[in-house]
């Protein structure tokens, strides 16, 4: 037992200083030819655009995350410069507060031992959908939507309910089109709980976080106003262009697919290892799964 507890915290200790130097890299050197576009944004509203007034943006509504964090920054410093890194390291740090829910949550709740618990924990905090640490919708998205879930998870009472569906609202202000996922999680939500209750607890989380962010709209457009906005952002030809974004989503597979499947085939090697050092089986799916993302990621 106290060989499978040293190989488990070596392997951890090694996850965790990739994790730590795949940080460093991205925070200083990581490229994300959209990054300008999103922190531009962010700087459009602490300036006083106004979201659907001033901005034609398809993805608006997640500036108001990176605007929360640039809007003290530059009100201490008086100045631009460094907040791009500035922003990337909140990034981070707000990740990391996500993983250290995560690792808290398999922990107690789920009854994952330490070393699971430390891989799903490290897989939250690696995974980044573009590649660098920002505030950027399909990053945004990705953590809130992962804070929705385990509260859903870890769900005992209306009070964690009502967490889920606030993560949840925040997740659609990220990236508005998951709204279309809302009916599905209710539906799944009263079917493995069988109460009526529980599915309008999450709805209440959802509505109470709704309606600050719709105050906040309407602050500067009336409604009819907006309504009438909406149909233009969305149709505008700069905003589609399908085939190029399904051919570059084929690019980025076959790109994904070449790195992958080495890396999957090294951590089934460290699955194998660790689970004849252990001397007792574990899940292959979660351990898998769980390394290769890590890896991955790193």
């Amino acid at each position: 037992m106290k060989r499978a507890s040293s190989f488990n915290k070596i392997l951890v200790a090694v996850f965790c200083i990739l994790s730590i130097l795949a940080c460093y890299y991205k925070v200083f050197y990581g490229v994300f030819n959209d990054e300008e576009y999103l922190v531009a944004m962010g700087l459009r509203l602490t300036n006083g655009d106004r979201l659907f007034g001033d901005m034609w943006e398809m993805h608006q509504t997640t500036a108001v995350y990176a605007a929360v964090f640039m809007k003290p920054y530059l009100l201490l410093t008086g100045t631009y410069e460094g907040v791009f890194v500035f922003l990337r390291i909140m990034s981070v740090a707000v990740q990391g507060i996500v993983a250290g829910i995560t690792y808290v949550i398999f922990r107690k709740k789920g009854k994952y031992d330490i070393f699971l618990s430390w891989l799903c924990a490290l897989l939250v905090f690696n995974f980044m959908p573009k590649w660098v640490a920002d505030f950027e919708y399909a990053q945004m998205m990705y953590l809130f939507v992962t804070l929705s879930m385990l509260f859903l998870y870890r769900a005992g009472s209306g009070k964690e309910l009502f967490l889920s569906g606030v993560f949840f609202a925040l997740a659609v202000w990220a990236y508005p089109t998951m709204v279309a996922v809302f009916p599905v999680i209710l539906v799944c939500i009263y079917i493995l709980t069988k109460r009526k209750s529980d599915p309008v607890f999450f709805s209440l989380g959802c509505i109470c976080t709704a309606l600050p962010f719709m105050w906040y709209v309407l602050r500067g457009i009336s409604m009819g106003e907006l309504i009438r906005v909406i149909p233009y952002i969305i149709s505008d030809e700069k905003h589609v262009n399908n085939i190029e974004k399904l051919m570059m989503l084929g690019r980025e597979c076959i790109r994904i697919c070449g790195r992958g499947i080495p890396v999957i085939l090294a951590s089934a090697m460290v699955w194998f290892l660790h689970d004849k050092v252990r001397k007792k089986r574990t899940d292959p799916v979660v351990s898998i799964v769980s390394v290769s993302a890590i890896l991955f990621s790193s």
